[in-house]
């Protein structure tokens, strides 16, 4: 229960703005990222399956904030939940971090907490999306391919996408950036400085005004900076995939962390 009420303060507060996500046509849910001691206490799963199902501290955890967003929060669907498609995180999603298989340091620690505090951060999110990445043979290399997985987020029009994307870099991937003597701080950097394409190739559909005002030969980053792309280490020990967690777009909605109070 800590841990949902940790969660919760973060859902409840303003900067997240909850209530956009709630009420939106657009698919957000709230995703719930633990860190910490407490994911062994537990028994968070933060390896294989770590996106799916049956871990009961996962599930339920993110059940419980769910339903309060869904049953106090009035957010169903068809009366003020206006999702046109909405996604399974608002059912439930909670991650946990695999801190034990990543070369760097964790979420919370990245942001400015003890490793021995055991934290929730709160994103607002769109569904996951796979990446597999079996052959490249460098970090630029697959730095380039876990960028582009990314690149169609939101809109493959829509460049720069003002809004938090969350890369889950699964332990193979993270081994590889490790053994080339990659920082997290690198590989976000890599990701940002990668995803790039001329104006002239993005002025169709839900584009922005800053490719309409572009040269056309002008290339436009994915993302306005690199501090718009988030980097936790999950999944399983064997197999090549990492993945990419959508943002939500015009919700304004703050990267929260909280720690867990016992």
């Amino acid at each position: 229960f800590p841990v949902v009420v940790a969660a919760l303060e973060c859902v409840l507060d303003p900067a997240f703005n909850v209530h956009g996500q709630a009420v939106t046509t657009s698919p957000p849910g709230q995703i719930v990222i633990v860190n910490g001691p407490i994911r062994d206490e537990l028994g968070f799963n933060s390896g294989m399956g770590a996106l799916g199902g049956g871990a009961r501290a996962n599930l339920t955890i993110g059940r419980a904030v769910r339903l309060v967003v869904h049953l106090t929060g009035g957010a169903t669907p068809s009366s003020l939940d206006r999702a046109a498609l909405g996604h399974t995180g608002k059912i439930s999603f909670c991650i946990a971090e695999n801190e034990e298989a990543s070369p760097w340091e964790p979420l919370h620690v990245e942001r400015g907490f003890d490793p021995t505090t055991s934290t929730v951060t709160l994103l607002a999110g769109d569904a996951p999306a796979s990446i597999s990445d079996h052959r490249s043979t460098s970090a630029e290399e697959l730095a380039a391919t876990i960028g582009w997985g990314a690149s169609n987020g939101w809109s493959p029009f829509m460049w720069p996408m003002d809004a938090t994307s969350l890369f889950v870099i699964g332990p193979e991937h993270a081994r590889m950036f490790a053994a080339a003597g990659w920082s997290k701080d690198d590989v976000r950097q890599a990701i940002f400085a990668e995803v790039r394409r001329p104006a002239r190739e993005l002025s169709r559909g839900e584009t922005t005004p800053l490719v309409e005002a572009a040269d056309p030969d002008e290339l436009i980053a994915k993302w306005p900076s690199a501090d718009h792309i988030q980097i936790i280490v999950a999944g399983g020990e064997a197999g090549r995939f990492s993945a990419v967690i959508g943002p939500s777009m015009s919700m304004d909605a703050q990267l929260l962390t909280r720690p867990i109070e016992r």
